[in-house]
Protein backbone atom coordinates (compact mmCIF):
# COMPACT_ATOMS: atom_id res chain seq x y z
CA UNK A 1 0.00 0.00 0.00
CA UNK A 2 1.42 3.36 -0.82
CA UNK A 3 -0.75 5.31 1.87
CA UNK A 4 -3.75 7.43 3.14
CA UNK A 5 -4.72 10.20 1.00
CA UNK A 6 -4.44 13.66 3.26
CA UNK A 7 -4.60 16.16 0.42
CA UNK A 8 -5.65 16.38 -2.87
CA UNK A 9 -5.51 19.41 -5.72
CA UNK A 10 -6.52 20.15 -9.20
CA UNK A 11 -3.77 20.74 -11.36
CA UNK A 12 -5.13 22.60 -14.68
CA UNK A 13 -4.58 20.48 -17.66
CA UNK A 14 -3.00 17.83 -15.74
CA UNK A 15 -4.72 15.95 -13.35
CA UNK A 16 -5.06 15.49 -9.76
CA UNK A 17 -2.50 15.86 -7.19
CA UNK A 18 -2.63 13.56 -4.06
CA UNK A 19 0.03 14.24 -1.02
CA UNK A 20 -0.36 11.37 1.78
CA UNK A 21 -0.42 11.19 5.25
CA UNK A 22 3.32 9.80 5.45
CA UNK A 23 5.16 9.71 2.47
CA UNK A 24 5.56 6.86 0.33
CA UNK A 25 8.61 5.38 -0.53
CA UNK A 26 10.62 7.93 -3.16
CA UNK A 27 11.89 4.36 -5.24
CA UNK A 28 8.62 4.99 -7.16
CA UNK A 29 9.37 8.42 -8.41
CA UNK A 30 9.12 9.04 -12.22
CA UNK A 31 7.08 5.77 -12.46
CA UNK A 32 3.65 5.64 -14.12
CA UNK A 33 1.06 3.05 -12.17
CA UNK A 34 -1.99 1.80 -11.53
CA UNK A 35 -3.42 2.36 -8.12
CA UNK A 36 -6.22 0.58 -6.34
CA UNK A 37 -8.10 3.90 -4.15
CA UNK A 38 -10.70 2.54 -1.90
CA UNK A 39 -12.94 5.96 0.20
CA UNK A 40 -13.86 5.60 3.81
CA UNK A 41 -17.18 4.67 2.39
CA UNK A 42 -16.22 2.03 1.04
CA UNK A 43 -16.07 2.62 -2.84
CA UNK A 44 -13.01 1.71 -4.48
CA UNK A 45 -11.56 2.25 -8.16
CA UNK A 46 -8.63 2.21 -10.04
CA UNK A 47 -7.16 4.99 -11.82
CA UNK A 48 -3.82 5.97 -13.79
CA UNK A 49 -1.41 8.24 -12.27
CA UNK A 50 2.48 9.29 -12.34
CA UNK A 51 4.36 9.10 -9.03
CA UNK A 52 5.87 12.76 -8.82
CA UNK A 53 7.76 14.73 -6.45
CA UNK A 54 6.41 17.28 -4.56
CA UNK A 55 7.92 20.19 -2.25
CA UNK A 56 6.51 20.35 1.04
CA UNK A 57 8.44 23.17 3.29
CA UNK A 58 7.35 21.08 6.20
CA UNK A 59 9.04 17.33 4.94
CA UNK A 60 12.11 16.32 6.42
CA UNK A 61 13.92 16.62 3.30
CA UNK A 62 11.58 18.87 1.45
CA UNK A 63 10.81 16.98 -0.67
CA UNK A 64 8.03 13.86 -0.89
CA UNK A 65 6.47 11.28 -3.19
CA UNK A 66 3.30 12.42 -4.44
CA UNK A 67 0.95 11.08 -7.21
CA UNK A 68 -0.45 12.71 -10.51
CA UNK A 69 -4.06 10.97 -11.23
CA UNK A 70 -5.21 11.74 -14.70
CA UNK A 71 -8.25 9.87 -15.11
CA UNK A 72 -9.76 11.26 -11.63
CA UNK A 73 -11.95 14.08 -10.12
CA UNK A 74 -11.16 15.19 -6.61
CA UNK A 75 -14.35 13.61 -5.35
CA UNK A 76 -12.90 10.08 -6.29
CA UNK A 77 -9.85 10.88 -4.23
CA UNK A 78 -11.29 11.71 -1.16
CA UNK A 79 -9.14 12.66 2.29
CA UNK A 80 -8.61 9.38 4.07
CA UNK A 81 -8.80 7.14 1.17
CA UNK A 82 -6.46 4.49 1.01
CA UNK A 83 -4.06 4.36 -2.46
CA UNK A 84 -2.24 0.76 -3.22
CA UNK A 85 -0.41 -0.32 -6.69
CA UNK A 86 -1.85 -2.37 -8.44
CA UNK A 87 0.33 -2.55 -11.27
CA UNK A 88 3.67 -1.02 -12.67
CA UNK A 89 2.64 0.61 -16.54
CA UNK A 90 6.38 0.54 -16.56
CA UNK A 91 6.42 -3.20 -16.34
CA UNK A 92 9.17 -3.11 -13.21
CA UNK A 93 7.03 -3.74 -10.22
CA UNK A 94 4.85 -6.60 -10.30
CA UNK A 95 1.14 -6.46 -9.08
CA UNK A 96 0.39 -7.09 -5.48
CA UNK A 97 -2.41 -9.82 -5.00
Amino acid sequence: MLGTIAQTFSIRGRGIGVLFVSSPPRFLAGRRITVAVTRPDGFADRFHASCELARVVSAPDGEVLALLVVNATVDALAPGSTVAVVADDDGDIAPAH
